[in-house]
């Protein structure tokens, strides 16, 4: 695995990160209710990950002018096109419908499994963000990341973004004798994680779709801060982990960002 690294600036992603915090409060003039129903803790939570997202589309060339496809979207699609002013469209549960960002498409990825089930109506992305999704997937994740890569443009990217599965929480809830991983849920729409990966696994993943790998690490960017879930975690608790977090080896940190490219070629 030696993929070849982006140029992304710590400084960048920290200016950015305080940007999306300062955001969670703002109210997106003219949108209805459903696309702006985020919380502030889940907001701040993922507003490092949000960053290192920003950055990495930045670095690729994202301008007004691309053309975006966010996999089940969330924030996400509300910050891509407030940052770039661009059209993004989604996938998802959801019926197929205009958006203020762009159309929403409906279509389970676990329906990628057979080639004759793919839905073709769409494509021709710049690039494909694909964050926190293929975990609640019971399909193949090379599967999945096949299908995307027929929506994405020769020389297009899609940037995947997972918990990474030995992660210290993990690694700790394990020594105390508890699960690491969430029970799977009965609503189909919301399966929480089915399986978690290593870093490793999504690079080959990645390969085995045909896809080359320009970009793949370990981010400490899930803040528990704001993470307002589990009470027994102080704000103050949250921060001293985060920032401990910072300074450990590569492999135990909890998230992590592969970036991929579509060959120009077959």
């Amino acid at each position: 695995m030696a993929p070849t690294p982006l140029n992304l600036s710590k400084s960048r992603i920290a200016d950015l990160e305080r940007h999306i915090v300062g955001l969670k409060d703002k109210k997106f003039d003219g949108l209805p209710d459903k696309y702006v129903c985020y919380s502030p803790e889940y907001v701040g939570f993922h507003s490092r990950r949000f960053a290192v997202l920003l950055t990495i589309l930045e670095s690729l060339g994202t301008t007004q002018e691309s053309k975006l496809l966010d996999v089940g979207p969330t924030f996400t699609s509300i910050l891509f096109h407030h940052h770039f002013n661009c059209t993004v469209d989604s996938l998802s549960f959801s019926p197929d419908e205009t958006t203020p960002f762009g159309t929403n498409y409906e279509f389970d990825l676990n329906r990628s499994q057979r080639k004759e089930t793919w839905r073709t109506d769409l494509g021709g992305y710049d690039a494909v963000v694909f964050a926190e999704v293929i975990e609640h997937l019971y399909t193949a994740p090379s599967v999945a990341l096949e299908y995307l890569k027929s929506l994405v443009k020769p020389g297009g990217y899609i940037l995947v973004q997972t918990p990474n599965a030995l992660g210290i929480k993990q690694r700790l809830q394990l020594l105390a004798g508890k699960h690491p991983y969430e029970e799977i849920n009965p609503d189909p729409n919301s399966p929480n994680h089915f399986r978690e990966s290593t870093l490793a696994e999504l690079v080959r993943y990645s390969q085995g779709a045909g896809l080359e790998v320009v970009h793949a690490a370990h981010y400490n960017y899930f803040n528990p801060t704001f993470r307002q879930k589990n009470k027994r975690i102080r704000p103050w608790m949250g921060a001293l982990f985060f920032r401990i977090s910072d300074f450990l080896p590569s492999r135990l940190k909890r998230g992590m960002t592969v970036v991929c490219r579509r060959p120009l070629t077959p």
